[in-house]
């Protein structure tokens, strides 16, 4: 991954790569929680 700081040169790029980032980091976290307890897959 790119440095941050680099990509926050550029406001229009940084959002959207921090938005993917972000939406990504959460499928991730909400699939783990998923998975745990119950292993179920809607």
């Amino acid at each position: 991954m790119k440095n941050p700081a680099s990509s926050a040169k550029k406001p229009g790029l940084s959002k959207v790569k921090t938005s993917r980032i972000n939406t990504l980091t959460a499928l991730a976290f909400l699939r783990k929680a998923v998975l745990k307890p119950t292993r179920q897959v809607s």
